[in-house]
């Protein structure tokens, strides 16, 4: 981001904060900006963005968790149409702070989610991690639809972001390589998966 873009960023969410659109809290309003630009080509509504959230205790460092089936966001298993041929599985997992700088913190804090949440081998009580029931939630549904779509799947993407009010040109190597990491426990996870972080 470069400099002067942050001033507009703040001039959106001080605007955002005071209609209380979706809160009243600063940190609320940035994540919610920051999911509703990262999935803006998805044309969710206000309901669904908030629906995918994950944020608050025990969330993993996980603050979004979007499934997309075709292009379609999945919500429920049970009401969904799923397609019987050429299925694309994209997801999005985005972590949201609203901190000066890009830090490794929240990245270390993905890093481990994700090599938990993404062995689908392990059942959900079973995991080591303290979760919260949205992040199970949505954990329980990814491994449904990737049971369910395996067997006609053409395209499967995972997009993490990390979004902070940080400039972009200047992210440490430290973060990189954590972003690097991220990517490699994700692959592991999804033969086949086009990651991107």
């Amino acid at each position: 981001m470069a400099k002067n873009d942050s001033i507009i960023i703040d001039s959106i969410i001080d605007e955002r904060v005071a209609a209380k659109q979706p809160s009243d809290k600063r940190d609320e309003v940035f994540e919610y900006f920051a999911i509703e630009q990262i999935l803006k080509d998805e044309n969710l509504t206000s309901d669904e963005i908030l629906g995918g959230s994950i944020d608050g205790r025990n969330d993993g460092g996980i603050d979004g968790f979007y499934i997309f089936v075709n292009g379609h966001y999945l919500t429920d298993s049970e009401s969904f149409f799923w397609p019987k041929s050429n299925t694309e599985l994209n997801i999005h997992i985005i972590t949201c702070k609203q901190h000066e700088t890009f830090k490794q913190s929240p990245l270390d804090n993905l890093a481990a989610t994700l090599s938990e949440i993404f062995d689908l081998s392990i059942g959900s009580s079973d995991l080591k991690g303290d979760y919260n029931e949205e992040l199970l939630r949505c954990r329980e549904l990814l491994k449904f639809a990737y049971k369910k779509v395996s067997p006609r799947l053409t395209s499967f993407s995972i997009e993490i972001s990390y979004a902070s009010r940080g400039d972009t040109t200047i992210i440490g190597d430290a973060i990189n390589s954590r972003g690097s990491q991220i990517v490699n426990i994700t692959e592991q996870s999804f033969a086949g998966c086009n990651v991107n972080i």
